[in-house]
């Protein structure tokens, strides 16, 4: 039944989605001020039809639907302070933002990929690129840091970054440790499931994909982390593991390792000479496409009967798009390249936030 209480509840929760897609997370200094009045002005509007109802016949759970919007309306209020504040603020201060906005992407990866996963079968190249993020990110912020007045609030930020580092670099040695623990055969199982991981990101990121829009470190990355689990298979046959399986993964994985390596000339060779606006235009047309596929696939579905392996992958394919956008950028600053990350680094938000709606409701 679609009672008073779930209509309200329902469009509290679609307020709160739409602050999550545009600010949650995002750099301040070009927020939207005015779509931002609207999702207040709109709470404000679910927490008076709540507080019209007399207190002596209100049900409990509208009480509780009562605090939480009285919450959402003092973070938006916050939000919008710390945006005015944001559009005066210096250059080096956005800056800050939108390494604060790469770290948070960072840590969602993390959950998707590593947090409450087997270790055995994790994927140590992807670690190792997010340990390098944050390192590159901990020196952004550290840089601008030492010349802000405002050292307290950002410091904040740098310490979780540090924090988080010392986690990664930690879950690093762990991974390679449950490598090496289990019998022969769970640890070929284990290698086998590695190695289904890096074709599965090739079948995201590249089959099928414009050359041109690709990263050629990521292909490497597969290629590399493929050549450490074949070396590891051959250590296995070699000391005795005698079972088909590790003998036919073996032959799989260095076709694909053949594969790979050629796909990775293609893709350097169509790179090569592309003008900085064409450049430009496919990368955002490449968006474009991964912000098709999320409005066909999940968008407005039931989020129990979606496929959160494949929003993991679009994820990550938008946040590589969003990495060479940004390389572009330091490379040749473009107004119309910065609008482009900001649309972006948006979208993913709210990719990510979709991500974790599904999976509480796949529980």
């Amino acid at each position: 039944m679609n009672t008073p209480q779930k209509k309200l509840a329902e469009e509290l929760e679609r307020i709160a989605a739409r602050y999550e897609s545009q600010f949650a997370g995002m750099p301040r200094g070009n927020r939207n001020l005015d779509e931002l009045e609207s999702i207040l002005t709109e709470t404000k509007s679910v927490l008076s039809r709540i507080e019209s109802i007399p207190t002596a016949v209100r049900p409990p759970e509208m009480n509780e639907l009562a605090e939480t919007a009285r919450q959402n309306v003092a973070i938006y209020e916050r939000e919008r302070k710390l945006i005015a504040e944001a559009a005066n603020a210096a250059p080096e201060m956005e800056h800050f933002a939108t390494l604060a906005t790469s770290a948070n992407f960072v840590f969602a990866r993390y959950r998707r990929h590593f947090a409450g996963k087997s270790r055995a079968t994790r994927d140590l190249g992807l670690l190792e690129e997010m340990i390098e993020d944050l390192e590159s990110i901990e020196e952004g912020m550290a840089e601008i840091i030492k010349s802000s007045k405002n050292k307290t609030e950002l410091s904040r930020d740098l310490d979780l970054v540090r924090r988080t580092l010392e986690t990664y670099r930690s879950e690093e040695g762990e991974i390679e440790k449950a490598r090496k623990m289990g019998t022969a055969e769970e640890r070929a199982s284990a290698l086998a499931e590695v190695a289904n991981g890096q074709f599965r990101i090739y079948q995201m990121h590249f089959a099928g994909k414009s050359r041109s829009t690709r990263r050629p470190a990521l292909l490497q990355r597969v290629i590399d982390q493929l050549q450490t689990v074949l070396g590891e298979m051959r250590a296995l046959k070699n000391g005795g593991l005698t079972t088909g399986h590790n003998d036919a993964n073996i032959d799989i994985v260095e076709r694909q390792i053949g594969t790979y390596t050629t796909e990775l000339g293609e893709v350097r060779s169509a790179r090569k000479g592309i003008a900085f606006a064409d450049m430009l235009g496919m990368l955002g047309g490449a968006a474009n496409n991964v912000f098709d596929d999320f409005r066909k696939d999940f968008a407005g579905q039931d989020r129990k009967t979606r496929d959160i392996d494949k929003l993991s992958g679009m994820c990550d394919e938008l946040g590589d798009i969003r990495r060479q956008m940004i390389d572009v950028g330091r490379a040749e600053p473009n107004a119309s390249n910065d609008s482009n990350i900001d649309i972006v680094s948006s979208q993913l938000a709210n990719f990510e936030q979709e991500y974790e709606q599904i999976a509480l409701a796949q529980k």
